[in-house]
């Protein structure tokens, strides 16, 4: 087979298992809108913002993943090229046993330093720091379940079984969402709400274990064949990743913590609420591209040279300016009416906070296929780099920017930010590959600049024209955008041939597995 048959085959492949995980979302988001106020209300402020802080716990000891999830599925990728199970179970061993190894020590670690985290690192109440005690400890026995367990997901798809993985990511939601109602209305509170956390992980994690297994009969535990430089490479590249998660703290984690310390946990919740959006909004788009991951990685081992990953990067990079930037744009002009037919009146401060990291976060998706292929040619050091970028600007800008103008510094840090981490990261493959630096501009043409231009000013105008008062006035107030924006891009050029042949052969060929 020829590289430029396996290249097309990628793109199919890449392509079928992005519309999975955004068939997924779009299962699934209709559950957030509905959790999150029926949480607000519940909770309240004050027991929410508890709950966000956690969160940010939650994502502290993710850290102690050490970059495996990431590694795992770009190993098993590059292994599959060859069909080299016996190498995949070395690298499956490795990751569950660290895994289990992590979870063990951040429980006992939460479980010894949980009045501390509580009091001087969250600054909660004091009336209610035993319940945020109990939320802590459990949070860190949850992760450890998770943590194990997901050693499976990963290597799903590294074997790019997306499919599979997303059918059990809904599950979970599903669960969790289903159990979050159910304790709320039986009074069970924060405490109810982690228990449920933990029951679900157990559940779904079984259910990913027997899946793992009958999509790759040979999988077990090699303990006995693993040697030193099994671990050396994949530390090697772990620990990089890791890196890049540890960074990445010092931007929405960091965010929450400083609004508690300089305003106070109230602030927290408003941020929490408009991120959350924003993040489930910027989710859509991640999970059309994290399929790039292994079959980038898989490209470059089998064809041992970066030109396959870089045709993926240019394809998908293309059609992110395509959908993401308009639906960025839109979504931002929409932001504060739907906040208001979501939440009711007095959130104008959650709907301009939206608004901003909307914008933020579309900015950053412009450079995530070339993240994606940094990854997959194994320049994990890359990452680093541009995630140093990255945290350094957002907390020095959000830091500055919270005491000269407030609450609304912080989002406005966190633009700049992901602004100047998304132009390195173009830069950074750019260099890497000795690619010119004017070819991550080449999509950028006058004919696509005055569509996405076009799009915002009928965004604006029909805001202020239509006014929203409803959900299906305002969908379809946003749909007839989207729809205005697809025309003015068909008339004028920006979709090709090409592309509706890619779109054929995508809906014609059945799945590769």
């Amino acid at each position: 087979m020829d590289n430029d048959t396996s290249t097309t085959q990628a793109e199919i492949r890449v392509a079928r298992n992005s519309v999975y995980g955004i068939v997924r979302l779009v299962m699934t988001t209709p559950l957030l809108f509905v959790l999150v106020p029926y949480m607000l209300r519940n909770l309240g402020p004050e027991r929410y913002g508890v709950w966000a802080l956690v969160g940010t716990l939650w994502a502290l000891v993710q850290l102690g993943d050490l970059g495996l999830s990431t590694t795992v599925t770009k190993f098993v990728a590059a292994l599959s090229s060859n069909d080299d199970t016996e190498r995949i179970n070395k690298v499956v061993t490795i990751a569950f046993i660290t895994n289990a190894l992590i979870g063990t020590t951040v429980f006992i670690a939460l479980l010894g330093l949980r009045r501390i985290i509580v009091i001087y690192g969250f600054a909660i109440p004091i009336e209610l720091v035993h319940e945020a005690e109990f939320i802590v400890v459990a949070a860190g026995l949850v992760f450890g379940l998770r943590l194990v367990f997901g050693t499976f997901l990963a290597l799903l798809d590294g074997l790019q079984r997306m499919g599979v993985t997303n059918s059990l990511i809904v599950l979970s939601i599903v669960l969790e969402a289903v159990g979050t109602y159910a304790v709320l209305e039986l009074n069970y509170g924060l405490r109810g709400l982690i228990l449920k956390n933990g029951i679900t992980a157990m559940g779904v994690g079984i259910c990913s274990l027997v899946v793992a297994k009958k999509c790759l009969p040979s999988l077990g535990l090699a303990f006995r064949s693993v040697h030193k430089e099994d671990l050396r490479n994949m530390f090697g590249y772990s620990l990089r990743i890791q890196t890049v998660h540890i960074l990445s703290f010092a931007v929405d984690p960091f965010n929450k913590v400083l609004l508690s310390n300089v305003l106070s946990v109230a602030y927290v919740s408003y941020y929490e609420v408009a991120s959350r959006i924003a993040q489930q909004f910027r989710s859509f788009f991640l999970a059309g591209m994290a399929p790039i991951l292994p079959a980038a990685s898989k490209l470059h081992a089998s064809g041992g040279n970066s030109a396959g990953a870089l045709e993926l990067y240019y394809r998908f990079t293309r059609y992110v300016i395509l959908l993401a930037l308009p639906f960025s744009i839109i979504a931002m002009a929409f932001a504060r009416p739907f906040v208001r037919l979501w939440l009711g009146e007095g959130y104008n401060l959650v709907g301009l906070t939206l608004q901003i990291i909307l914008g933020a976060w579309g900015l950053s998706i412009l450079a995530t296929p070339a993240a994606q292929v940094l990854l997959a040619l194994g320049l994990p050091h890359l990452a680093v780099r541009i995630q140093v970028i990255t945290g350094l600007a957002n907390v020095l800008c959000s830091f500055t920017l919270i005491h000269g103008v407030g609450y609304i510094g912080v989002p406005f840090g966190t633009l700049i930010a992901l602004a100047a981490g998304a132009g390195y990261t173009l830069y950074a493959l750019h260099r890497a590959t000795a690619e010119p630096i004017r070819n991550a501009t080449r999509f950028l043409t006058p004919s696509v600049i005055v569509a996405n231009l076009g799009a915002a000013v009928l965004a604006l105008i029909v805001v202020r024209m239509v006014e929203p008062s409803g959900w299906l006035s305002l969908l379809l107030a946003a749909a007839s955008c989207f729809l205005l924006y697809f025309l003015i891009a068909l008339r004028l050029g920006c979709i090709t041939d090409e592309d509706w042949e890619f779109t054929r052969r995508l809906l014609s060929e059945s799945p590769v597995h």
